[in-house]
């Protein structure tokens, strides 16, 4: 877990000069521990209401 920790934080900063981990570089984070049915329908509502915005 740390080696993916170090390699996320390289990427970030390499490539958008930031610190790891920077929340607003993201629109949604997800436990996936939660499942997958769970996670795919978090995905699906959140798109649904990002569309709705637009």
């Amino acid at each position: 877990m740390d080696t993916v920790d170090d390699e996320r934080m390289e990427f970030i900063q390499k490539y958008f000069k930031v610190e790891w981990p920077t929340r607003w570089l993201y629109h949604l984070m997800l436990n996936t521990s939660i499942g997958e049915e769970t996670v795919v329908k978090a995905i699906v509502d959140f798109m649904q209401i990002m569309n709705a915005k637009v």
